[in-house]
């Protein structure tokens, strides 16, 4: 049987709540059922760490 692999490309990292409803949740099935999926993230982790420092002017 061939092997599926599935590249995920998502706007957000698993803390945006859009990618992680429409991805990162169903990664567990995928690989249950022998799919192999990757999930690259446009926005890393920090992009809401810095985006809450920008909003609340919060400054280190």
């Amino acid at each position: 049987m061939k092997k599926i692999k599935i590249a995920a490309f998502t706007k957000y990292s698993y803390d945006g709540l859009s990618s992680r409803y429409r991805f990162y949740n169903y990664k567990s099935c995928f690989e249950k059922n022998g799919i192999e999926m990757d999930i690259y993230p446009l926005f890393g982790k920090d992009y809401f760490t810095a985006k809450n420092k920008l909003l609340t002017g919060v400054r280190r």
